[in-house]
């Protein structure tokens, strides 16, 4: 679990798995269970939400190492719809009488900057 950053801190109510990146916090019970809550997702009561329970440290920490691969991979995938839809409405000449420094949004301005110059009518 080293590589998501987080670390093992000692408290008065045992060893707590920190990680500032992640919403996720696992504590071990008395009974030796080890309990993964979500910190951003409170109860009616106002604790936090305990999202799953593992037999060992390691299964815990590869759930929420798999959590947070899977975040990443969801943020990738968004980013890629909102570069597909850009280009398809470059194609469609949505941005061709604009000039480009009316033009708020970076990415697509250095887009458009880079197709004009290669000669395409964007």
């Amino acid at each position: 679990m080293a590589a998501s950053g987080g670390h093992w801190s000692k408290g008065a109510g045992g060893a707590v798995f920190v990680d500032r990146t992640s919403p996720y916090r696992i504590t071990q019970s008395s009974s030796g269970q080890f309990w993964v809550s979500n910190k951003t997702r409170r109860d009616s009561a106002g604790s936090s939400v305990t999202v799953m329970t593992a037999s060992s440290r390691e299964e815990a920490e590869r759930w929420v190492a798999a959590q947070a691969k899977g975040e990443r991979t969801r943020r990738r995938h968004k980013e890629a719809e909102r570069r597909q839809m850009m280009m398809d409405d470059i194609r469609q000449g949505f941005y061709r009488n604009i000039p480009l420094s009316m033009i708020a949004d970076g990415s697509l301005r250095r887009t458009l900057a880079r197709l004009r110059k290669q000669g395409e009518d964007v």
